[in-house]
């Protein structure tokens, strides 16, 4: 605006418009705007061009938006929300503003107000790939997979040749367990950059997860060379490889390890550690083997923020909803349909990947792993914030049965093993009583410790991160399952884990008999079955059945300080279920 005044520029902006080159008529009018937000013939001809919101780059000065960038740089985080919500009500229709709230705001955990200014961002530049990109991305973190999909297929839609935005289609795909089309994409992404670390360390744990151990390594192996410090690949490496203490790659682990140490870097580190764990479990070596996985938590719970508080709000909230929920006035059985849900339920790796292996191996089952539909039609009524009306019910009971529909492949039944559907058992019955409920029991400190071995990296699982509250979130889980035992007699099946893997034959046979199936002998081998699986269980469920795993737990007493001390015995679960 330095060489034209405001009025010669919307002279020169509307003649060029009229000229047909409304790209840099836009350009014009977007100068003007930033230095006066208001301008009303620029907010016209913005609106003439068809530019969504007309006041699309009303942003503030840049020293402005220097001021939160600042707050960002020095992950003040917190302030830099509360800097960018004064800002916006001066600048509301900032993009820039919008979108750097939605950054602060992810680095916060607090994903729902990320997607909610991502939105604002969509609506403010509906031409722009980054804005359906973040916004992808932010869904997905609220798990909101096919809302993600389709933000990041309009990403693509918009610039066909966009490698994070494959990136991050393949990550949806692969938190849907479609480890196929997850291998399409970030090929896709490698593709168009070849230099592309993070895409080809997706790229060998989709692979990894289809069964390619091969050709994982070999994309493992790719990611080092270009980035020796992306410290996420070696914990994909040692998953699937047992390293000896004198290999190479445990010297380059402990080298980056110092490295990312002497910077207090958080991420990547963490994911050094659980590899240097897993080696040295591999090695015998238990002291320090639980050295390193203490510290990969702690920095994990670092990552991605516990909240004890939440998770007790959580399960205080689902009881209170409970009541409502039974006594609503609703009755489908009339409304009868072709596919019928099998609900696999329980604490994480308590044994749900290897009782939909089994139910997978039925000719009438289709397998659809850990969907995130309930929770994405039915959080609202499960936790108490929308009341359970028979429209509300009916319009979840639909969208939930259409969407498995779209996964059967001619199969009569669907399952769904997302483990924390136990907090949507009294909604699943009232609006789903024709599903099938499957809750798996396994030993308390087998659970417990298996969670905390674990990589998880998603805030609703940051209660494994430390042995205490993940003690703490189990006893809860117990306390919940016998509220539904109780309000709910024979309303689901139990399944004992431990046992099972003792008792095969007899307990599928009694699994099968009560999912009302006929039996079929290929249940008796759930590892011979070709599917994905995409969860942690994925090298067990391809070997045969093997006793002892609830035992590993106790090669590492020594270290524990008694964390278990305070878990029900065995017997005393037993005698819970009986009650």
């Amino acid at each position: 605006m330095a060489k034209l005044s405001v009025k010669d520029a919307l002279i020169k902006a509307d003649g060029l418009l009229k000229k047909g080159r409304t790209k840099d008529a836009r350009t014009i009018y977007q100068m003007i705007l930033r230095a006066q937000p208001t301008n009303a013939a620029a907010l016209r001809g913005l609106k003439a061009l068809g530019a969504g919101d007309a006041r699309v780059v009303a942003d503030p000065p840049q020293a402005i938006l220097d001021e939160v960038l600042a707050l960002m740089r020095s992950q003040d985080f917190k302030q830099a929300i509360v800097r960018s919500k004064t800002l916006l009500k001066k600048y509301p229709t900032s993009p820039n503003l919008w979108n750097l709230r939605a950054l602060a705001c992810n680095a916060v955990h607090r994903y729902d107000e990320a997607v909610a200014a991502c939105r604002q961002v969509v609506a403010l530049s509906p031409q722009s790939p980054e804005a359906y990109l973040n916004l992808g991305n932010a869904l997905r973190k609220e798990e909101h997979f096919e809302a993600a999909t389709e933000a990041l297929e309009k990403a693509l839609a918009l610039r066909p040749e966009y490698p994070f935005a494959y990136n991050s289609l393949g990550n949806v795909q692969s938190d849907q367990s479609n480890a196929e089309a997850a291998i399409k994409s970030f090929s896709k992404a490698v593709a168009l950059d070849p230099k592309y670390a993070e895409a080809l360390y997706n790229l060998g744990n989709a692979q990894s997860t289809a069964g390619l151990q091969d050709e994982a390594i070999e994309s493992f192996r790719a990611t080092i060379a270009l980035n020796p410090e992306y410290g996420k690949v070696y914990q994909g490496m040692a998953s699937i490889t047992k390293f000896t203490l004198d290999d190479p790659v445990v010297a380059s682990m402990h080298a980056l390890y110092d490295k990312l140490a002497a910077r207090d870097e958080i991420e990547h580190r963490g994911q050094v550690c659980f590899a240097l764990a897993k080696v040295y479990r591999d090695n015998k070596d238990y002291a320090q083997s639980f050295r390193y996985l203490k510290e990969g938590n702690t920095l994990l719970g670092r990552l991605i923020g516990h909240n004890p508080v939440a998770d007790r709000k959580m399960f205080r909230d689902i009881r209170s909803a409970a009541p409502k929920i039974a006594s609503a006035a609703f009755d489908p059985s009339g409304d009868r349909r072709d596919v019928t849900p099998i609900f696999i339920l329980g604490m994480p790796r308590s044994g749900t990947t290897l009782t939909e292996q089994i139910l997978a191996c039925h000719s009438d089952v289709a397998a659809a792993g850990e969907l995130s539909f309930v929770k994405e039609f039915g959080h609202d009524i499960g936790r108490g914030n929308l009341p359970p009306t028979e429209k509300n019910l009916q319009r979840f009971r639909d969208r939930y049965l259409e969407a498995i529909a779209a996964l059967s492949t001619g199969e009569r039944f669907v399952t769904d093993k997302m483990p924390h559907n136990f907090g949507y058992v009294g909604l699943i019955r009232k609006a789903l009583p024709e599903a099938i409920i499957i809750n798996l029991k396994r030993d308390p400190a087998a659970v417990c410790w298996s969670n905390f071995w674990q990589f998880f990296p998603r805030r609703p699982l940051a209660y494994s991160t430390d042995l205490g509250a993940a003690v703490e979130y189990h006893g809860m889980y117990e306390d919940l399952m016998h509220y539904w035992r109780k309000h709910l007699p024979d309303e689901f099946y139990t399944l004992d884990y431990d046992r099972l893997v003792v008792n095969q034959e007899a307990d599928t046979r009694a699994l099968i008999d009560y999912c009302g199936l006929p039996w079929e002998d290929a249940c008796l081998a759930p590892h011979k079955v070709k599917r994905d699986v995409k969860t942690a269980s994925k090298l067990q469920v391809i070997k045969p059945m093997y006793k002892g795993s609830s035992a590993a737990w106790k090669a590492f007493e020594p270290y524990l300080d008694g964390a278990f001390d305070a878990l029900p015995s065995q017997s005393d679960t037993d005698a819970a279920l009986a009650e």
